[in-house]
């Protein structure tokens, strides 16, 4: 007859359940993540298509610092704007 303390089964039950508690938490935890730096990108996409708009709307030369737009990748080349992302497909803003 068992009186006090835990038996085999019910320490492996409970091993099971924090297993499954943990692993929960761990996926919730990267999928925060990832959905983070995709709304970030987003951001900065945003930002710089209204840049460029501004730029254009005041027959100024886009002059855009690519670190401004991190996490984004900004590459300048002269008659247009190349956005680098690792979520997105490229995109092209031409001036």
């Amino acid at each position: 007859m068992r009186k006090d303390g835990f038996i085999f089964l019910e320490l492996l039950l409970t091993l099971a359940i924090s297993a499954i508690a943990m692993s929960l938490f761990w996926q919730s935890s990267n999928n925060r993540i990832r959905m983070l730096s995709i709304l970030e990108e987003k951001y900065a996409f945003g930002r710089l298509t209204a840049d460029t708009k501004i730029f254009r709307n005041s027959n100024i030369p886009i002059a855009i610092e690519p670190s401004h737009y991190l996490p984004l990748k900004v590459e300048l080349s002269s008659p247009e704007v190349i956005t680098v992302s690792d979520t997105f497909e490229n995109k092209v803003i031409l001036e």
